[in-house]
């Protein structure tokens, strides 16, 4: 296998057609053939559906696969050129994949924030637990920040354990209901399980076809069937529903100023019986880098700060 077998490889994905990616690239069709074809039987497998006419080329099941490792090796590779073709003045990497949660976005602000004056090439994806996981793995991230639960942490564990990842706790969070300052029950202290279930509970997931364990929230509450449940994809669509109506939904709590919508308050639950762990997540042969080790420290210090 070569780069430029995998360059091949992305270039007809993206086009559609052998002829147009050997256009492309100002090679022969013959070419990009002979190399595909060579490719497959390193692999044993076939990564392209070759139509004709109007029918063009598209990817197998095991194509769709194997172009995002493609992908993930060209993007190191790349990386990799431009450090050691910029030794004089070395241009910083570093890419995170995170769950939606405000204090990291908050904690990544800071970390740019002391970048100033520095040439850099930065990364921050917002995706879902299995997402942060492979992108970890893939080495598409540097570092992954999760969140377990109850319901959570034996898959979480096992999924790790298969990528030969580790997980290291940042802190210990007791669950919350976010709802809007106008809820009937925003004048509450403090809220238990059965106080909610009579309003829509909203569960947020990056993707709705993603296995229980990895949605995000207290997971808990939407198994005991709320009577009105939802469930989105969209953050923003779950932040208008709850600012505005009864619908209230549950997770870490944290609400941070300049991050969060102001119209939303948070609830301590006293009775989930859920632990939350926030932490993060990389290989367990590498080493973190210095601004890794920045990131983490600007965490866990707005962490203490929410």
């Amino acid at each position: 296998m070569t780069f430029q077998q995998l360059k091949y490889v992305l270039a007809v994905a993206n086009c559609g057609s052998i002829n147009r990616a050997a256009e492309k690239m100002f090679v022969s069709q013959s070419g990009v053939s002979s190399a595909l074809s060579d490719l497959e039987k390193e692999f044993n497998t076939t990564l392209f559906i070759r139509g004709s006419g109007s029918t063009g080329t598209g990817l197998t099941k095991d194509g769709q696969h194997f172009l995002k490792y493609a992908k993930s090796i060209l993007d190191r590779q790349e990386a990799l050129e431009n450090f050691y073709s910029s030794q004089k003045n070395p241009v910083k990497t570093f890419s995170i994949s995170s769950q939606h949660y405000q204090c990291v976005c908050a904690a990544y602000i800071k970390f740019v924030n002391q970048m100033s004056g520095s040439e850099y090439h930065f990364t921050y994806k917002e995706c879902g637990m299995d997402d942060v996981i492979d992108d970890v793995h893939a080495l598409r991230a540097d570092l992954g920040i999760i969140i377990t639960s109850n319901l959570t942490e034996d898959m979480t564990n096992y999924y790790l354990n298969r990528r030969n990842l580790s997980f290291e706790a940042v802190t210990t969070i007791q669950p919350c209901v976010f709802l809007s300052k106008s809820h009937p029950l925003a004048s509450e202290k403090s809220l238990r399980v059965d106080d909610i279930l009579k309003y829509p509970y909203v569960t947020f997931s990056n993707n709705q076809d993603t296995p229980i364990d990895f949605s995000e929230g207290i997971n808990k509450l939407s198994l005991q069937r709320n009577r009105q449940s939802i469930i989105t994809n969209d953050r923003a669509a779950m932040v208008n529903l709850l600012c505005n109506s009864n619908c209230v939904s549950t997770g870490s709590g944290f609400l941070l100023e300049n991050i969060s919508d102001g119209r939303l308050i948070s609830i301590p639950l006293e009775d989930s019986m859920e632990r939350m762990v926030l932490g993060w997540v990389k290989p367990k042969s590498s080493y973190l880098s210095e601004d890794g080790k920045l990131f983490l420290e600007i965490l866990h210090s707005v962490v203490d700060e929410a």
